[in-house]
């Protein structure tokens, strides 16, 4: 309460209290950025929800993309910068995690700040920790479903997993041992964030998981340490496959991203992936599929790498048209549960009939320039008049003079 006897929200967001006043119960235009969207106590994440499909240059629109995707083969995904890659990344592994058929989905990151391009060891030292990793929380997930190989020790089994992943388990386990039905609205899933691994779903505990990993734990005995597996004779990543298989997957997909995070010279992306695509004819030969997720100007160059391999694959571009991006932005009214579908309906002087047409054409088909449109927009209306429920030329004017993002700023009324 205030001086002035007046109670004040002290928590109160003047952007978040804008949208719900014009009729958004959330903010679904707050980040352009897939990972930052993926919101561990939800469940499922809204992020899912804002998923729609993009057009391709060749995927028949009437077809099931994650089918196609899913399938298996090799694939490359090539588009510009904010196009979707790995929006549409997230929500293949999402798919193949809450549509379990033996299949196991793992995640090669290659956007960490890596000096120079990896050798072919060590991507499979990577991929064996990422398999590991992921091949835990796919366990957990499907626990009771999984048939685990009769002729193996489960406890041996994953005491293996934990030392393939070099300690990076042990504290997602010691939380799942301290606190096995945790109150979240992703049950176990609330842990994955510390592998930096999204939550997809529910995942229920049980006394059988419960008691396995106790048993599979090491304790404080010296004598009682994770010996590594076997690599002497094979490679950690066919190591870890042959793991997997015991829990009953017959198939892997290796989703490949994150290509173009250090640098965007050909050169260098090529060389980072070089060692991958020498790999694809043995994978294929193992059930291993990669997914590659490219930037645009690598689709000529890996055309003619994979030339020379004799290479089975499929590939296609992402393409966004204007109806696209009007039905990603109607998506998002819909997720924000607002009986809006649009801009126009919150147009005010200057803007009238003209808001949709302006962002759509400012966003040059790149989704991401799209939400940064919107974004920008929302701030500066809600800096200059956050009580009123109309965008005006104002508005437009200012989100034009402060662009920060990649240039140009967006279009101007004729």
């Amino acid at each position: 309460m205030g001086d002035d006897g007046v109670a004040y929200r002290i928590d109160a967001n003047p952007r978040l209290e804008f949208l719900r006043s014009i009729g958004l119960e959330n903010d679904p235009f707050a980040t352009p950025v897939a990972e930052q969207e993926l919101d561990p106590q939800q469940i499922p994440p809204r992020f899912y929800s804002y998923f729609i499909s993009p057009s391709f240059e060749k995927f028949p629109h009437d077809q099931d993309l994650f089918r196609m995707l899913r399938a298996s083969n090799h694939a490359f995904i090539y588009g510009v910068p904010g196009s979707g890659k790995t929006t549409l990344r997230l929500t293949l592994e999402a798919d193949c995690r809450t549509r379990p058929d033996q299949t196991l989905v793992v995640t090669h990151n290659l956007g960490a700040d890596l000096q120079q391009p990896l050798s072919a060891d060590q991507h499979r030292q990577q991929i064996a920790r990422a398999l590991a990793l992921d091949l835990f929380v796919q366990i957990v997930e499907q626990f009771e479903s999984l048939e685990f190989s009769k002729t193996s020790d489960p406890v041996a089994n994953l005491r293996q997993i934990f030392a393939l992943s070099e300690c990076r388990l042990s504290s997602v386990v010691s939380r799942i041992l301290e606190n096995p039905h945790p109150n979240f609205p992703a049950g176990l899933g609330a842990y994955w964030s510390l592998i930096n691994r999204p939550a997809v779903r529910y995942v229920p505990s049980s006394q059988r998981l419960f008691d396995l990993l106790t048993a599979a734990r090491p304790t404080d005995d010296p004598t009682d340490r994770l010996c590594p597996p076997d690599t002497e004779t094979k490679e950690p990543m066919s190591v870890g496959w042959d793991i997997a298989k015991e829990w009953g997957f017959t198939r892997m997909l290796v989703l490949v991203d994150g290509v173009d995070a250090r640098k965007r010279t050909i050169e260098w992306m090529m060389a980072l992936i070089e060692p991958l695509l020498q790999m694809l004819a043995d994978w294929s030969q193992q059930g291993i599929f990669a997914k590659f997720f490219l930037p645009l100007e690598l689709q000529k160059a890996v055309q003619d790498r994979l030339a020379n391999l004799h290479l089975e694959y499929i590939e296609d571009r992402i393409v966004w048209d204007k109806e696209a991006l009007r039905a990603l932005l109607r998506e998002r009214f819909h997720t924000a549960r607002s009986r809006k579908e649009d801009f126009d309906s919150v147009a005010g002087e200057g803007l009238e009939g003209k808001l949709d047409h302006l962002i759509l054409e400012s966003a040059e088909g790149v989704p991401r320039r799209l939400l940064q449109i919107v974004s920008g927009l929302i701030d500066a209306h809600v800096a200059r008049a956050p009580k009123e429920d109309k965008f005006t030329l104002l508005d437009w004017n200012t989100l034009r003079q402060d662009w920060l993002f990649e240039p140009p700023p967006p279009r101007g009324i004729e």
